[in-house]
Formats: C-alpha cells, structure tokens, sequence
C-alpha cells in the first residue's frame, strides 16, 4: 500500500525496520507497484535495498514502467541492471509493453539499446500488433508506427489467429492509424500471398462493417483495386457491406440470433451504401456461397440499402444455395418494410427453399414482434397458411415447437388445420406437449386439437408430456408435467394407450422417478401393471432405476385407503 500510494517516508521506515520486500502478492511485487504508478523516489528506495529486479512476474517492473510511460524510473531500472531484451514468460518485452503503451519517447529510447524489434510473442503478435490494439490510441501510438514502419516491419505480418495489425485498427475504429497503414503499404485486398483475414474467415472490412465503422469502411474501400474481387468465399466488398451493418442480437428467451436494426448513425451509414455503389465496377448479382448481396440486405436489413440495390437492377427472383429467395430471407429476418418492397416489386411469395420450407415457415420459425408484423403481410397476400414443407410440416407445427404463442393464436384464428401430422405422424398438439408449451396446449385444444392421435411410435400427447424427462425432474417440468397431465385427462386422453413398445405413460414417468407425476396419474387410475413388450410394468422400470419412493408408492398404493387423492392438491 505504502508502494501502491508512493509514501516514500514510510516505505524508508519499513525499509530501516528490516520488513521484507521480496513478497509478491498477485504476482506483484513492490517494485512492480511502485514502478507501475511512476513512484520514482520510491523504486530509488526499494533499489537502494538491494531487491532482486530480475525477478518478474505476469510483467516485469520494467515492462509495467515503459507500458505507463515512466521514462525516468525505465531508465534507472536499467542502471541497476534490469535487461532491456528480456521477454516474461509471454513474450511480452519492455518494448511490446511501450509499443502498446504508445510512449514514442520510450520506444526510441529502448530502440537505441539495440533490442529486438522483430520477435513476436506466444500469440504470434508483433510490435506493430500491440501499437495498433487499442481502443482509444493516443497521438503517440502513430509516431510509434511510423517508427516501427521505418525499421521495415511487415503490415502484413498475421499472428496465430490469422490477424494482420490493419485488423485490430479496423476493429478498433482507430482512423488515423487505419490511414497510416494503408499509406504505408498494407494489403486490404482479398487475393494476396498472405490471408489478411481471420480463422473465421473475416477480412478487416467484415468487421469493419459489422461493428459499423462508417469511415474506416469508406478507407478500406477506396483501397481496394477492384471493389468486385472476389475473396476465397466468392465474396465482393459488396456482400460484406450488406451483411455487416445489420447486425443481431440474441432472443432472451430462446437465445436464437434475430435481427437488431441499428438506427444511430444511419446517414453516415446511407452515405457509405452510395459511396460503395456509386461505381459501376460493382457486380450487383454476384453469389458469393449462393448469396447476392441482396440476399444479404434482404435478411439483415435495413431498408435503405435493399432499395439501393434495386434501384441498381439487382435481381429479385434469384435464389440461394439452399433455395431461399429474397423474400424468404426477408420473412426470416424478420423485415416487414423490406417484404413489403419485394412486394411492390412483384416478388414471388410462393417459392420454397429446397427443404420445401415457405416464407411462412421462415416467419413462424421466430419469435419477436417483428415476425408477427411479417406474418400480417404475407397473410393479407392469401398466402397459404397450410402449406407444407418437406417433412410435411404446416406453419402450425413451426410455431408451435418454437413456441410463438402470438403467431399460434393468428393461425388458429384463420382456420388453420390443427390436426395434420407430419412426416413423423406429430401433430401440432403433440409437439406442444413434447415441449410442455401449456398456453398453446390450451389453444389448441380449445380449438378442437385431435387428443386421439399419435405418432409412427404409436405414441399420445400424453406419451409426449411423459417422455424427455430430466432424471431427476426439475421443478419447472414436474409443474409443467402435472399441469399437462391434468388438462389431457379432462379433455379424455388415454392413460392406458401403449405405444409400439407396449410402454403407457406411466413406463415413462416412473423410468424419470418423478413421484409427483406418478401420483397424478395413479390416481387418474393409470394401469401400473401393464407390462410392454419386454414383460416390464412400470413398477419394474421404477425398481431397475432405484427410485424407491416411487416402488413404494405403486406397491402401497392399492391397499392404502388414504391414497385417494384429491388430483388438485398435487397440481397446486
């Protein structure tokens, strides 16, 4: 603490009172704290006392003081014998720290020890990697880099995961140090020797664009030599325009991806879009993994850039690798305005992907107030709410394995076939309590959902709210299961129906060891001595699975008159 606030008195009495100073608490010693926070007087005291400098920790005292930009307490460690070339065990030296630091007077005077300016560290980072990370680079870090420039450091040296430092600029959105680079000689282009993009394939403009930087996206472009080049993926500056600047966030309730339309900004962002279609150079329809930009603009939004591009002459009617159309995407990303375009412009609302997915099943597969806006224009336009896909799958079922209440509940309210079955005989009832949705187990049941009806196992809804559970149950599915139970009960399921192994819904519940679920249905008057295929009742799957509270209860249950249960008080 004393080192920590530069208390030079008290350190001297600690000092004159023999304390020791060689203990390292958080892998900082003293010298590293006072170095640290340019405590000159007090690294002279600890000096002074004879500590060992050639100690280091995560940093050496050393790397912290040239990081900071302590050029006077840098020197002295020197003095006293501190080696300006050693590396720590990351290979951070004290020149990385001052490179990084952005400290252009302790740089060159490092760089007149002689140290090495071309090693890199277990990342494969440069010196020139940590001069360009930074979020908010300081004046000096430019002078670093053209000092680093000077000594011919390669602007195009990547590290292990594939980033060249014009890649930590551009994500950094540090314009100044994005132009230098690029005057100096780094390759934005996506054909070169040397892959300037990452492990995940994204060049310094793909993240540009992603993370909005509306003027290093301008820079990079002006410095492509041919705006239509491909990249390895097939991909134009174009497509990675479109695609970056609708960015998405996460659903908080079923954590799927869906569109976030950023709205800051946004003529900064309409200037950029013009300023990359200005040139005619641009190849409007090229498919990049069987995308065109307009694909991309489609999905992501917003609207501005889909009307550019038709306005361009992009075309409408081409379709991806997986068979979607702009609409499609439109609807699946959850884009009203931009369907409502494609519309005007007479796109076709009817073709389906190659899985026989519709625009319907695109929108019904989300959730969000977006969809449901989507889902409004494509019903207006009479498009079939019935459809099916290639499993034989209807919108319903989409909606209701997602669990979209609000788009279920449009469904139903135009007259949709709540009984159909899809290829694995499921109906949309079915899937709802296989995913214990109870609202839309309610709805469709209010609305006349067949009870009867089972899969190709030969399996109920109640089969369905039985089966996939946790061993043991958590306590949101033992209230789900009960609920669920109860419901299909009073709209007459079969208790006792087997399915192809034999099995009831009881073989399921005891196999769980839910015994709360077990005494709803016993005292529903569920058969607990049939046996399946196998000659096993459900009594013998709760016995192999050690659950004795419920081998218990079964054998119990007969002979014990206090077991007539009021089916209320379990669910409650």
């Amino acid at each position: 603490m004393a080192c920590e606030n530069g208390y030079r008195t008290i350190v001297n009495i600690l000092l004159q009172n023999k304390t020791t100073i060689s203990l390292y608490e958080n892998e900082m010693s003293p010298l590293y704290i006072a170095s640290g926070n340019g405590h000159l007087n007090v690294v002279k005291l600890l000096l002074n006392s004879d500590i060992d400098i050639s100690h280091f920790e995560k940093w050496s005292s050393l790397c912290v003081a040239a990081h900071e930009g302590h050029i006077d307490i840098l020197k002295i460690l020197i003095e006293h014998g501190a080696d300006a070339s050693l590396c720590d065990m990351n290979g951070y030296s004290p020149m990385y720290a001052a490179c990084q630091g952005g400290s252009i007077n302790i740089v060159e005077f490092l760089f007149q020890q002689n140290v090495n300016l071309f090693f890199t560290d277990k990342r494969g980072w440069s010196l020139l990697h940590a001069a360009c990370y930074n979020i908010f680079p300081k004046d000096d870090h430019l002078s670093v880099i053209n000092l680093l420039l000077d000594q011919k450091l390669e602007t195009s040296l990547t590290c292990n995961n594939g980033f060249a430092p014009l890649y930590f600029a551009s994500v950094g959105d540090s314009i100044d140090i994005v132009k230098l680079l690029l005057n100096r000689g780094a390759d934005v282009n996506h054909h070169t020797e040397r892959s300037l993009c990452d492990y995940e394939g994204n060049s310094p403009l793909d993240l540009a664009c992603q993370r909005e930087h509306t003027y290093v996206v301008k820079l990079l472009l002006d410095s492509i030599t041919d705006i239509s080049q491909l990249d390895d993926d097939g991909k134009t500056a174009l497509h990675s325009v479109c695609k970056g600047y609708g960015s998405r966030r996460k659903d908080e309730e079923t954590g799927e991806d869906i569109p976030y339309f950023h709205q800051r900004d946004m003529a900064g962002h309409k200037s950029m879009r013009s300023y990359c279609l200005i040139s005619r150079q641009i190849y409007i329809s090229v498919i990049s993994m069987g995308e065109t930009p307009l694909h991309l603009a489609c999905e992501y939004g917003p609207v501005d850039i889909v009307t550019m591009l038709l306005k361009e002459g992009a075309d409408i009617s081409l379709c991806d690798n997986k068979g979607q159309s702009t609409v499609f995407k439109a609807c699946g990303g959850g884009n009203d305005d931009i369907l409502n375009i494609l519309i005007e412009k007479t796109a076709n609302l009817l073709i389906c992907d190659n899985d026989g997915n519709s625009p319907l099943h695109a929108t019904c597969k989300n959730r969000a107030d977006e969809f449901e806006r989507v889902f409004k224009v494509l019903v207006n336009q009479n498009v079939d709410v019935n459809i099916r896909n290639n499993s034989q799958q209807t919108p319903l079922h989409i909606a209701t394995e997602g669990g979209h209440l609000p788009l279920v509940n449009m469904l139903v309210e135009r007259n949709v076939h709540v009984n159909v079955c899809d290829n694995n005989g499921q109906s949309p009832l079915y899937l709802a309590c296989e995913m214990r949705h109870i609202d839309i187990v309610k709805m469709l049941l209010s609305h006349n959902a067949d009870i009867h009806l089972v899969d190709n196992n030969k399996r109920s809804p109640l089969h369905a709210v039985c089966n996939g559970l946790s061993v043991p149950p958590t306590e949101t599915e033992i209230q789900s299961v009960r609920y669920l139970v109860y419901l299909l009960i009073e709209y007459k399921g079969d208790l006792s129906l087997p399915d192809n192994e034999g099995k009831i819904p009881l073989h399921f519940a005891c196999k769980a060891g839910c015994l709360a679920i077990v005494e709803s249905l016993a005292v529903k008057k569920a058969h607990f001595t049939v046996c399946d295929l196998n000659g096993q009742t459900p009594l013998d799957e709760a016995k192999k699975a050690d659950h004795c509270d419920i081998v218990r209860f079964l054998e119990n249950f007969e002979d014990d008159k206090s077991k007539n249960f009021n089916l209320f008080y379990f669910l409650w």
